[in-house]
């Protein structure tokens, strides 16, 4: 019997950054991203028919959030904590594929969407924590993230023959939005459909997320409580993902 839904990929990595001012914290993150999939009632979800296709979720959410970076005598309220900015998502097919055999279809969410709009999110918060892997070992589970601007800041770019997708969204909200394991939380998650054209063999998607979020520090020149910049920080994993499925006619 075949298992619908399951993890093909995990990573997680370890980043901070300094304050610029004396007294100034260090703001520490950890986070997770990786692929989670669905595969059909014949195959398994790291398993694709030929000529047939499933859904990829690409995810990415900390393990420990940024904090931020004011000086400690200026941290008296919580308006200096970081917040959602935007996040990115670029999925490709790995350099040895052929774009002829495999096609990245139907991103979600689409260019020009909102939030409101993409019923496939719901459903693939629903099914991430609850299928095994990094979202069940955590119990955990995460809500819909917060498109900004009604979906006109959403860009989804395809390129190469349907064998390369770029998602560029930006996101409003909170410190509390941040996307984190052990909350409801918002997520930072898309998805597409890989289309399978091969008999047979072990094939690959690469794939790597960028988050922004953006920060308050006291100024360099002057490090007083009463002047604060708005800074942006994009984290990146220094590895590329790969995700590998099993055609199969």
């Amino acid at each position: 019997m075949s298992k619908d839904h399951g993890d093909l990929d995990a990573y997680d990595w370890s980043d901070s950054m300094s304050g610029v001012c004396s007294g100034a914290s260090d703001s520490d993150w950890t986070a997770a991203y990786g692929v989670n999939a669905s595969g059909s009632t014949s195959e398994e979800w790291n398993q694709i028919d030929q000529n047939g296709s499933n859904i990829w979720r690409f995810f990415f959410h900390f393990r420990e959030r940024p904090e931020n970076l004011v000086i400690d005598v200026c941290q008296e309220n919580d308006t200096y904590q970081p917040e959602p900015h935007n996040f990115r998502f670029v999925v490709e097919l790995a350099d040895a594929e052929d774009d002829s055999q495999i096609y990245l279809k139907f991103p979600e969410p689409q260019d020009g969407e909102d939030d409101s709009e993409n019923t496939e999110l719901g459903l693939a918060m629903d099914i991430l924590s609850n299928v095994g892997g990094l979202y069940t070992d955590i119990g955990f589970a995460v809500g819909d993230y917060l498109i900004s601007g009604d979906g006109s800041n959403t860009y989804v770019n395809q390129e190469n023959n349907a064998s390369k997708l770029t998602w560029d969204v930006d996101v409003t909200g909170e410190y509390d939005d941040l996307p984190l394991e052990t909350d409801e939380a918002r997520g930072a998650q898309v998805s597409c459909a890989v289309k399978n054209e091969y008999a047979d063999g072990t094939h690959s998607i690469k794939y790597q997320p960028e988050y922004t979020f953006l920060y308050r520090e006291t100024g360099q020149t002057y490090c007083s409580c009463s002047i604060n910049y708005e800074r942006y920080k994009t984290v990146a994993p220094g590895v590329i993902g790969f995700a590998s499925y099993e055609a199969i006619s």
